[in-house]
């Protein structure tokens, strides 16, 4: 475990990895669980607790992507 405890949270989905951040009450997509788990992202392990996704985090589609440069 890293020391401190959650130093930053990660979730995958879509082949994004979109930075999360703890919460009280979780978001629609971690808690019906189409974003899987949060981890901690140095040392992997599964965070045991309700998060939501980042304000700055990427749009986890394909075609909002496309016209990037």
């Amino acid at each position: 475990m890293c020391d401190p405890p959650w130093p930053a949270l990660e979730a995958e989905f879509n082949g994004y990895v979109l930075p999360v951040l703890p919460a009280e009450h979780g978001s629609v997509l971690s808690v019906s669980g189409a974003l899987g788990d949060a981890r901690c992202s140095r040392c992997r392990a599964i965070y045991p607790r309700r998060w939501v996704t980042a304000p700055d985090a990427p749009i986890p589609f394909d075609w909002a992507h496309e016209n990037d440069t």
